[in-house]
């Protein structure tokens, strides 16, 4: 599909939308106008086809919002310029990266992946290939230091590589709003353990 059949496209989809997502736009003119520039800009940006920056407006709207020289100069400063490549597939991997602090975002995970082993060019690496990791919340984090601890207090080594190949599994204690094993006296006998904790005892045991 050449550019002009992609923007031409990108109108047609907008405007045969019921009640399209605009954003912060007002009128439907306005983000269409705006999402070709960014059509245009961003694939240039992040070395991709328009129609993949076609495709990632159309699912996420508020990616037309973002300067995105800038958010892969950010990228740069955080990530180095080494990874450029990889900076550019993670934000077509997951379109909220533009919105994040990238230098905040990653200072605050870091710590985190250290304590588990992991040094911070790993952690780089690990985000940009799995972006989502930037999303997870300070408490899911803690959920899956807690289970990390269990198992080491049961006598198990527990692998990094093994936490980061399981770390979409929940932490958090079923049938609980979100509950952590450290929210509760290490004595009681809970019904049932998170997922993960789960999920990584019956690899450990197989191992």
């Amino acid at each position: 599909m050449n550019l002009e059949d992609v923007l031409e496209k990108f109108e047609g989809i907008i405007k045969n939308q019921e009640n399209p997502n605009l954003g912060s736009y007002t009128t439907v003119e306005g983000f269409i106008s705006r999402g070709k520039e960014v059509i245009l800009s961003a694939a240039r940006t992040y070395s991709t086809e328009p129609k993949e920056i076609m495709m990632t407006i159309i699912k996420s709207p508020k990616f037309v919002t973002h300067d995105h020289q800038r958010v892969m100069e950010d990228m740069l400063a955080v990530y180095g310029f080494g990874r450029k490549k990889a900076c550019q597939k993670s934000v077509i991997k997951n379109n909220a990266m533009p919105g994040y602090d990238q230098r905040k975002r990653f200072n605050d995970k870091v710590g985190f992946w250290k304590n588990l082993g992991f040094t911070r060019n790993e952690v780089k690496d690990m985000v940009l290939h799995n972006p989502v990791l930037l999303g997870y919340s300070e408490k899911r984090e803690l959920g899956v230091s807690d289970i990390v601890k269990r198992l080491v207090s049961e006598g198990f080594v527990v692998p990094k590589e093994l936490v980061l190949k399981k770390i979409s599994k929940s932490p958090y204690v079923p049938n609980t709003e979100k509950g952590i094993l450290s929210e509760f006296n290490e004595d009681s006998e809970l019904l049932e353990m998170p997922d993960m904790y789960n999920v990584l005892r019956a690899q450990l045991i197989r191992n």
